[in-house]
């Protein structure tokens, strides 16, 4: 006899009327209905559908323990996520055995089959005004390419591009932590082998004394890594730290959370925007979740309905740097000099939070230009299961006065407020880009949401005043903010007036 497990009101109760129920799953029992737990049922809950176990079927734990992850749960109701597991054709990873043999080529998401020739004419244009630049647009287009005969012309025209011009280029090293979250790991590592150019990257990982068996998936994964396994948990900043110590010291570092995928050209255009000048160090993506300058508002039912989101979002455009006073430690690209001068992550900051923060910081202290790139995105599960956790919270706080008390610059202003953002769209809902507005913004830190705007209305005149001097002296580049003492303007003389 089969068990029909549904919700009423948040309570479990059984039902062996079929037509009453909604059945769920088909198969394999994700859930162990004698190891349910409360937080199981309110979540389940929300869906009010049924869950069938049958005594044939087999307990599956690493899928559960998918299932049951807080960061899947925040986004997908409990049949779009059982019904992704049992769609997901990549599931048998779990099985040791496909470990073994050879790895397939590449796929890469071509959004149409003569995609690579756009960024080939991309590169052409660049090659007499950005090398570098250009350089990863015949890199990308060759990657691209489908056809062999015309991966080889765009090889030639790399050549002949190197011996005119001085490439400054590196490659990348991914750097990445893992700690009990294999799935997630085999999904980013499966991401980076199929949407970046073989030859561009390396990818170092270091395992945080996992006990799920990521550690011995990783010694026998296909994909090729460099394995550092810690014996202890070393934190973000810590863990980081030893991967760029394993990275080739020549690559430009890119430090990436294990519970991302990439899409289509995310790491080109992070790329493609370090390189625009030699003063940009840092570069950032935009993605699903996060701080709110860089969160695109998406929900979609599955991981890979957020990658083909981004497929769409990652295509040539204009001005998509965008200058930051932070960039998100979830995707973060350094490049190498940069990297060198303004030194690695404060390990004061283990086992994580502001080291990210800290470390932003200190690149643009050195001379450089950090920022996101607003056509890079790529997919972020998120952490959702520290929110109310009362020693995280305690942990945050205290990192938070270590982090104020080295630099003097409070939270508060830097980015970009939720509040900020809806002006942002009430300013836009009334003038075209091209607009040559005058906006003044009171008290506006260190001019965070002046760059947004400027962005956003390149022909606007964009000013803003503040108090904290901390705040005026770490004030972006590609902002305007005055000291009250300075501002001699007056504020009719503006279109629109913001107070933060």
């Amino acid at each position: 006899m089969e068990k029909i497990l549904y919700f009423d009101n948040g309570k479990i109760k059984e039902n062996t009327n079929y037509n009453n129920s909604k059945i769920l799953m088909n198969g394999s029992v994700y859930f162990n209905p004698e190891e349910l737990t409360t937080e199981d049922v309110v979540w389940l809950s929300l869906d009010y559908d049924a869950i069938r176990f049958s005594d044939e079927d087999e307990y599956i734990e690493e899928l559960h323990a998918i299932i049951v992850d807080k960061r899947y749960r925040a986004k997908l109701s409990p049949k779009a996520l059982i019904g992704l597991i049992e769609d997901d054709d990549d599931k048998c990873d779990y099985d040791d055995d496909e470990c073994d043999g050879e790895l397939a080529d590449p796929v890469p998401d071509m959004l149409f089959d003569t995609e690579y020739k756009e960024y080939e004419r991309l590169g052409d244009i660049l090659t007499d005004k950005n090398a570098d630049q250009a350089y990863l647009c015949y890199e990308n287009a060759a990657f691209l390419c489908p056809i062999e005969a015309e991966r080889q012309r765009i090889a030639e025209k790399i050549a002949v591009l190197k011996a005119k011009h001085t490439v400054r280029v590196k490659e990348v090293s991914f750097i990445i932590l893992s700690h009990n979250e294999k799935y997630m790991t085999q999904k980013c590592l499966e991401s980076i082998w199929n949407r970046c150019a073989k030859g561009s990257y390396e990818i170092v990982i270091v395992d945080n004394a996992s006990t799920d068996g990521s550690a011995e998936w990783l010694q026998k994964c296909r994909y090729p890594i460099n394995l550092f396994l810690s014996d202890k948990n070393s934190g973000f900043a810590g863990g980081c730290n030893k991967g760029i110590s394993l990275a080739k010291q020549e690559n430009d570092v890119f430090c990436l959370n294990n519970d991302t995928r990439l899409s289509h050209n995310s790491l080109f255009w992070l790329r493609m925007a370090l390189y625009e000048h030699k003063n940009i160090g840092m570069t950032g993506a935009v993605s699903n979740y996060g701080r709110p300058e860089i969160r695109h508002e998406c929900s979609f039912a599955s991981p890979d309905d957020y990658v083909a989101y981004g497929n769409s979002i990652n295509v040539i455009s204009e001005r998509a740097f965008e200058e930051k006073s932070f960039v998100s430690g979830f995707a973060m690209l350094m490049k190498r000099e940069a990297l060198e001068r303004a030194g690695v992550f404060d390990e004061a900051f283990n086992p994580g939070y502001f080291e990210d923060d800290d470390i932003c910081i200190r690149f643009r202290k050195s001379g450089y230009t950090i920022g996101i790139v607003h056509n890079s995105f790529i997919y972020h599960a998120g952490s959702q299961s520290f929110i109310k956790n009362k020693e995280v919270e305690a942990l945050i706080e205290s990192h938070y006065y270590l982090y104020l008390k080295k630099w003097g610059l409070a939270k508060e202003k830097m980015g970009i407020t939720k509040e900020e953002l809806e002006i942002l769209k009430k300013i836009k809902s009334e003038n075209s880009k091209d607009a040559a507005i005058r906006i003044l913004e009171m008290n506006c830190g260190t001019g965070d949401f002046l760059a947004r705007l400027s962005h956003e209305f390149p022909k606007a005149e964009v000013v803003g005043v503040e108090r904290d001097k901390v705040a005026i002296d770490n004030a972006l580049s590609s902002a305007t903010v005055l000291s009250y003492e300075d501002f001699e303007e007056n504020p009719e003389n503006f279109d629109y007036i913001i107070r933060r």
